[in-house]
C-alpha cells in the first residue's frame, strides 16, 4: 500500500507543480483567480442564505492559493472581498459597509486569504527547492546513464516516434559502421536498409522491431536481424523497449539495444553443421551405435540400432544397456563394463574375435561383434558401443564350410586355379576321375590334363576365361594319369573380386563316358528308352466335357502353366496356332477313338520358354453318364531336340557326302563342258551351212543344260559360292511376272501382292529368280485343270516362338516371299520328303527332284529358312524367309549386257593342267585378238613370268598339280609382281565356294564352263583392273 500511496502522492505533486508553472505569469494567475471567484459567486447566488456567507469564497481563495501560488491567492482574496462586499454586505448600489461587524468579518476573511497565500508561498519555496534538488539528481543520473551507455559493449539506439535515430552510443557506431552524426542525419537507416531475418529472408516493414514497438506498444526481445555492412552481412541480436510518458503512458521514444552476433552465428553454424554431419554419420551408419553414461543409461541410439534391436530411439533412451544383453550374460556384462569404465583404456574390442550374443527387445537373440570407447565430458564419462550384426557373416561362413564339404564330396571333379593358370585346389572326385592326387595336381599348369593335339585344349579354354572374363562350357576328351582317355563335360567360370577383376577360375568336370556310350547306342535302345520315359515323368489330366474344364495334377499344372483347373482354350493357347485345331478337334475330345501315336505339340510359355509336350488321351463315361477325357502329358523337349539333332546330323552327313561327290566330279565335268562348248563356239565362228549352224546351236544348248545341272547340284550341296547383293525383292519378282504368265498358260491366274515398304535382302539375285520360277512351275504342274497362283511379299519380325526348331535360326527381322497355289496339295508322306534330293512325284523325264532341294540349300546358305504348308485337294504354300539386309545398303541393279570386247594384241599367259582345256582356251583367246603363252603348272608359269616381262595377264585354273595351286600362284604374283593382272577360273573350288579363305575377296573368278562373251568380258575387265567377283557369268544366270 505504501508504494501505491507514494505513487499517488508523487503524481499529485507533479500535477500541482505543473499547475503552478501554468499560473506563474500574472495574467494567467489573474485569469485563474477571476475564474475561481466568479465560480464561487455563482455558487453563492445559487445556494442562497442557508450556507454561511463567505464559505464558498474561502474555498475559492484556498484553491487559488494552493494551485496558483502566493500571487494567485492574493488576487483571489482581493476579488473575493470585493465580490462579497457588493453581494453580501454593502447596501445595493454602494461599496461601503454600514455595519462594523461586517467590516470585521470581511477583514478576517481577507486576513485568512493572506495566511493561506503565505502558506502556499512557503510550500512553493519548498517545492522549488525540491525541484532544484530533483534537477540536480536528474542531471547526475543522466550523466551516470550516459557513461554506462557509452561503456556498454552492446550498441544502444534511441528512436523517435517517427522511427528516426535521435541518439546512439559508440558501440552502435562501431557495429553499424556509422558515426552518431551520420546515423542521426540518415532517414531511418535501420528501416530504409534491407534487413534480413534469421532465416536469411528480407524482413517486411512490420517485422522490424522498432516498427513493431511503435505499432503495438509491446517490447521485442532477442530478435535476430541481418544488416549488409561493408563486404558482408552483420548479424545483430536486437531488443526494443518503448519509453513512455509517466503521466499519459504515451510512447515518447523507443530504445534499441544491439549485440553483434556475427561471430557467434558463424560458430553456431559451424557447430550445427558439425552436429548435422555427426548426426548424419551416426544415423546413416550401417552398424548400430549406442552411447551410454556411467550407469549404462542409453543417451544415443541410431537408426541402425533401432533396426538391429527392434526398438525405437524414443523407447531406448533412458533404458539400461543390459536390456539388450541376454539375461544369462548380464552379470558378466555388467562386471566387464565396470572394469572398462574404471580402467585406463580408451577403447577395446568386446569378445576378441568370438561372437557375442545380443538380445532384441522382443527377446530374440542374434550374434554380434562390438567395440567400446570412452569419452570424458563435463557431465561425466560417456561410453559408445558399436555393434555389428554378424548373423549373415556367420551364415556365410557356415555356408562356405558346407560348400567346401560339398565340393570335396561332390561326384564332379572341381578344380580351382589362379589367373596365371596354376592349379591351386583339387577335390576328391578329381583324384578319383583322373588318378592324380591333390599333392601331384596342385601347382601344375591348367592344361596338363589335355592331350597335346586336342583342339579343345584345356589351356586355351582357361586362357580365354581369364582374358575375356566369360564362362565357358562344353565337352571334350581329357587324359587320366595312366594315359587313358575320358569323356568329360566341363564348365569353366571366372571368379571376380569386388572390383570385377578375375582373381581365380573354377573348373568343374563331369565324367560323361557313359553318356557318350549311350548316345552311340541311342538308336539301338530307343524303344527301351521310350518305355522307360512312359513309366516316369508323366502328368495326368482329365477334361469334364460338359464344362470344358481341364483338371490337372501337379506335374500337368507345371507343364501347362495353369492352375489346378483351367479352360481347354487356355491350355490350347500355349500351342502354335496350326497345332491348336488338332488339340481342340472333337475326335480328340471323346468320340471314342484314339490314334496310336501321342499328340506332340510345341508349348510357348509367357516367360519366353519353349517346350515340346507329348499328349495322350482316352475318353471314358462315368457312372453318371457324363463324358470325360483322361490323358497324360510329358515334357519331350530333350527327346525332340535329340531327334532333330540326329536328323540334322544325318542330313548334314548326306549333304556332305553328296557335296564331296559333287566336288570330286564338278571340276572334271566342267572342264569337259569347257572343251566341248569352246570348240563348238570356235566352230561357230567358221563358215558353215545352215544345217551345220543348227547342229552347233543344239550342241551348245546341250552343254548349257549340262552346266545348269552341275550348277544345281553344287547349289543343292551348298558347295557353290553365291554372289549375294542387296536386292529389292519386289523389283526382282515384279520383273518376272510377265514370264510367269507366259509359263503357266491362260488356265491359271497369277496374282502378285507386294508390300509397299518391303525391306531389302542380301541374296544372289539369280538364285531367287530361279527359285521363284521353280515354285511357279511346281504350282503349274499341281493344277493340270487350272487354278490360281498367288505371289506375295511382306516384312516379318520373328521371335523364338515362331521360328522353326533349328538352333541355327535366330530371331529377328525377315522378309517373307510366299508362293501359293490351289492345286492337289501334298499327302503327309510326300510333304515329309519334299526337300529330299532326287525325290519327285512327277513322271520320269518331267523332273530331276532337285528343285526344292536346291531352293532349300540356297535359302539356308543365304541365312534364311523355308516352310511348307499343304493340304490335300486344297493347295500348297511355300514360304521363303530371308534375313533383312543391313540398313543403309543400296540395292544393286542388274548390269546391262554389252557386246564382247576384243583384244588389242595383249599377251595372256594361260596356266592350265588339262591339255584339251588349254588348247581350246588358246584358240578362243586368239579368236578374240590376244597373243597366248601356255604353262601346264604354276611353277612353269612363275619361270615364264620372270623371263618374259611382256605378259599382260595371267589366266590360271585354280586346281593345279605340283602342290602350288592357282590361288598360291595369284598370291605370289600379288606379293612379288603387283603390277601383273590376274584372272582365276575353276569349275569347282571348294575352299573358294565355301568362303573359307580370303581368295574370293582378292581375285576375280570366271566359272567354268563359260561362253565366248563371258570370256571376252572377263579378260577385258581383268586387264582394266575391274572386279568380277560379284558379277555372275551368263552360265550362272541360266
Amino acid at each position: 500500500m505504501s508504494d501505491v500511496a507514494s505513487e499517488v502522492i508523487g503524481r499529485l505533486g507533479d500535477a500541482l507543480r505543473q499547475m503552478r508553472r501554468a499560473c506563474a505569469t500574472p495574467l494567467r494567475g489573474l485569469a485563474f483567480a477571476v475564474a475561481l471567484v466568479g465560480t464561487a459567486t455563482l455558487l453563492r447566488q445559487a445556494i442562497g442564505d442557508p450556507v454561511p456567507r463567505l464559505v464558498v469564497f474561502h474555498f475559492a481563495v484556498a484553491v487559488a492559493a494552493l494551485l496558483g501560488g502566493f500571487r494567485c491567492g492574493l488576487m483571489a482574496t482581493a476579488l473575493a472581498a470585493v465580490a462579497a462586499d457588493l453581494l453580501l454586505f454593502a447596501p445595493r448600489g454602494s461599496l461601503w459597509l454600514e455595519n462594523l461587524g461586517d467590516m470585521v468579518y470581511l477583514g478576517s476573511f481577507v486576513a485568512t486569504g493572506l495566511v493561506v497565500s503565505l502558506i502556499a508561498a512557503a510550500d512553493q519555496t519548498t517545492l522549488d527547492r525540491d525541484h532544484r534538488r530533483s534537477r540536480q539528481s536528474l542531471v547526475s543520473s543522466e550523466a551516470r546513464y550516459r557513461s554506462v551507455v557509452t561503456a556498454l559493449h552492446e550498441g544502444v539506439l534511441v528512436f523517435s516516434t517517427e522511427a528516426k535515430i535521435v541518439s546512439c552510443n559508440p558501440s552502435a557506431e562501431r557495429i553499424l559502421a556509422h558515426s552518431e552524426a551520420e546515423l542521426t542525419a540518415l532517414d531511418s537507416p535501420l528501416v530504409q536498409r534491407t534487413l534480413y531475418g534469421a532465416d536469411g529472408r528480407p524482413l517486411s516493414r512490420d517485422q522490424i522491431p522498432v516498427e513493431r514497438v511503435l505499432a503495438t506498444g509491446l517490447p521485442c526481445h532477442d530478435v535476430v536481424i541481418g544488416v549488409m555492412a561493408g563486404d558482408g552481412m552483420v548479424w545483430l541480436s536486437e531488443n526494443a523497449e518503448p519509453i513512455r510518458d509517466p503521466l499519459t503512458g504515451e510512447i515518447q521514444a523507443v530504445v534499441v539495444t544491439l549485440a553483434d552476433i556475427t561471430e557467434r552465428r558463424r560458430v553456431e553454424s559451424e557447430l550445427d553443421q558439425s552436429r548435422a554431419r555427426f548426426a548424419s554419420i551416426v544415423a546413416g551408419a550401417l552398424d548400430a551405435i549406442v552411447t551410454v553414461d556411467a550407469e549404462q543409461k542409453i543417451v544415443l541410439f541410431n537408426r541402425a540400432a533401432e533396426r538391429m534391436f527392434g526398438c525405437s530411439e524414443a523407447e531406448a533412451l533412458g533404458m539400461s544397456l543390459s536390456t539388450f544383453v541376454p539375461e544369462r550374460h548380464r552379470v558378466a556384462h555388467d562386471a566387464g563394463f565396470r572394469r572398462f569404465a574404471q580402467g585406463p583404456g580408451a577403447s577395446r574390442m568386446m569378445g576378441r574375435g568370438i561372437a557375442i550374443a545380443a538380445r532384441r527387445l522382443d527377446g530374440s537373440e542374434f550374434p554380434i561383434e562390438a567395440s567400446i570407447s570412452r569419452i570424458d565430458s563435463a557431465g561425466g564419462p560417456l561410453f559408445t558401443i558399436i555393434h555389428r550384426d554378424i548373423s549373415e557373416r556367420l551364415e556365410a561362413e557356415r555356408t562356405n564350410a558346407r560348400l567346401a564339404t560339398v565340393v570335396m564330396a561332390s561326384p564332379a571333379a572341381i578344380i580351382g586355379g589362379t589367373p596365371d593358370g596354376i592349379i591351386d585346389s583339387w577335390n576328391t572326385a578329381a583324384t578319383a576321375m583322373f588318378g592324380h592326387t591333390a599333392e601331384e595336381a596342385i601347382g601344375s599348369k591348367a592344361g596338363f590334363l589335355s592331350f597335346p593335339d586336342d583342339p579343345e585344349h584345356g589351356a586355351k579354354i582357361y586362357a580365354r576365361v581369364v582374358a575375356e572374363g566369360v564362362a565357358m562350357e562344353g565337352e571334350g576328351v581329357r587324359r587320366r594319369r595312366d594315359g587313358t582317355a575320358i569323356d568329360v563335360a566341363y564348365q569353366a567360370a571366372p571368379i571376380r573380386d569386388a572390383e570385377g577383376r578375375v582373381t581365380a577360375v573354377s573348373l568343374m568336370m563331369t565324367d560323361i563316358t557313359r553318356r557318350k556310350r549311350a548316345e552311340r547306342l541311342l538308336q539301338e535302345r530307343d524303344q527301351e528308352l521310350r518305355q522307360t520315359l512312359d513309366a516316369a515323368g508323366l502328368g495326368v489330366w482329365w477334361i469334364d466335357v460338359a464344362s470344358g474344364l481341364v483338371h490337372c495334377d501337379t506335374r500337368s499344372r507345371a507343364l501347362f502353366a495353369v492352375e489346378e483347373t483351367a479352360p481347354v482354350a487356355t491350355i490350347a493357347a500355349l500351342f502354335r496356332w496350326e497345332e491348336r485345331p488338332a488339340f481342340l478337334r472333337p475326335g480328340w475330345q471323346g468320340d471314342g477313338t484314339r490314334g496310336d501315336a501321342p499328340l506332340v505339340v510345341r508349348a510357348n510359355y509367357g516367360d519366353g520358354r519353349l517346350a515340346w509336350l507329348s499328349l495322350t488321351a482316352n475318353p471314358r463315361t462315368t457312372d453318371r453318364r457324363t463324358a470325360e477325357i483322361w490323358g497324360t502329358v510329358s515334357d519331350v523337349t530333350d527327346q525332340r531336340t535329340t531327334e532333330q539333332a540326329m536328323k540334322q546330323m544325318e542330313a548334314s552327313r548326306r549333304l556332305e557326302a553328296l557335296g564331296r561327290m559333287t566336288g570330286g566330279i564338278a571340276h572334271d565335268f566342267n572342264n569337259l563342258l569347257t572343251v566341248i562348248s569352246g570348240n563348238l563356239q570356235l566352230l561357230e565362228l567358221l563358215p558353215q551351212e545352215p544345217a551345220g549352224l543348227r547342229y552347233i546351236a543344239e550342241a551348245l544348248r546341250a552343254t548349257e543344260s549340262g552346266a545348269n545341272l552341275n550348277h544345281r547340284l553344287t547349289t543343292f550341296a551348298r558347295q557353290r559360292r553365291l554372289e549375294p547383293t542387296v536386292t529389292d525383292l519386289n523389283e526382282r519378282v515384279a520383273a518376272m511376272i510377265d514370264l510367269v504368265h507366259r509359263s503357266v498358260g491362260p488356265q491359271i491366274s497369277v496374282t502378285a501382292n507386294f508390300a509397299s515398304d518391303l525391306w531389302h535382302v542380301r541374296i544372289d539375285p539369280t538364285e531367287i529368280e530361279s527359285a521363284v520360277l521353280n515354285l511357279v512351275f511346281n504350282a503349274r504342274d499341281a493344277m493340270p485343270a487350272g487354278g490360281r497362283i498367288v505371289i506375295d511379299t511382306c516384312n516379318m519380325d520373328l521371335d523364338a516362338a515362331t521360328l522353326p526348331a533349328d538352333p541355327n535360326q535366330l530371331p529377328g527381322a525377315y522378309v517373307r516371299l510366299s508362293v501359293s497355289d490351289t492345286g492337289v496339295g501334298m499327302a503327309p508322306e510326300v510333304k515329309a520328303r519334299a526337300f529330299e534330293p532326287f525325290f519327285t512325284t512327277k513322271a520320269i523325264g518331267r523332273g530331276t527332284g532337285l528343285g526344292l532341294a536346291t531352293l532349300h540349300g540356297f535359302v539356308r546358305q543365304s541365312g534364311g529358312f523355308v516352310t511348307l504348308y499343304s493340304e490335300v485337294d486344297r493347295g500348297t504354300t511355300i514360304n521363303i524367309y530371308l534375313p533383312r539386309a543391313e540398313c543403309g545398303e543400296i540395292p544393286v541393279r542388274p548390269i546391262e549386257a554389252s557386246l564382247p570386247r576384243r583384244g588389242m594384241g595383249q599377251t595372256v599367259l594361260v596356266v592350265e593342267d588339262h591339255p584339251e582345256v588349254a588348247r581350246v582356251t588358246r584358240e578362243r583367246l586368239l579368236a578374240l585378238g590376244y597373243q597366248v603363252i601356255e604353262a601346264d603348272h604354276a611353277a612353269a608359269a612363275l619361270e615364264m613370268l620372270a623371263e618374259r616381262p611382256e605378259i599382260d595377264l595371267v589366266f590360271s585354273d585354280i586346281m593345279m598339280p605340283g602342290g602350288l595351286s592357282g590361288l598360291d600362284l595369284a598370291r605370289r604374283l600379288r606379293a612379288e609382281m603387283p603390277d601383273r593382272r590376274i584372272l582365276l577360273t575353276s569349275g569347282f573350288a571348294e575352299a573358294i565356294a565355301r568362303g573359307d579363305g580370303p581368295a574370293p575377296l582378292e581375285f576375280a573368278l570366271l566359272r567354268k564352263p563359260y561362253s565366248q562373251a563371258d570370256l571376252a568380258r572377263a579378260i577385258a575387265e581383268a586387264l582394266d583392273g575391274s572386279d568380277l567377283q560379284r558379277r555372275p557369268t551368263s552360265a550362272e544366270n541360266t
